[in-house]
């Protein structure tokens, strides 16, 4: 993922610019994005707040999830789903042990 371009996007939920990292498509070829959030009021502080966004193949339209502590998903074993029974939002196993590998060393 360091190798992947990084792509600035403008998050309408809270107004700010964020840098994401292209984390590949999902088995539904919707195109997962990933990166970090800066946020003072966070409830832990030394936690890395990470963001997914999820872009549609065809319409590109941008969805923005709520963050994960890195902590939470450096417990996970397995794959992630953003929204209950949408496949289309589901990261696999190997995109979450991506993002655990990556933003645990950066």
């Amino acid at each position: 993922m360091k190798y992947q371009p990084k792509v600035n996007l403008l998050n309408k939920d809270d107004g700010l610019e964020k840098e994401f990292f292209y984390l590949g498509p999902n088995a539904c070829n919707y195109h997962i994005y990933v990166g970090v959030v800066q946020d003072e009021k966070q409830l832990f502080p030394n936690d890395k707040l990470i963001q997914f966004l999820v872009r549609h193949p065809d319409t590109h339209k941008t969805v923005y999830w709520p963050c994960y502590y890195l902590s939470t998903l450096q417990e996970c074993n397995r794959g992630l789903c953003l929204d209950g029974g949408n496949e289309q939002w589901n990261l696999e196993k190997n995109m979450v042990d991506e993002v655990k590998s990556y933003f645990g060393n950066f």
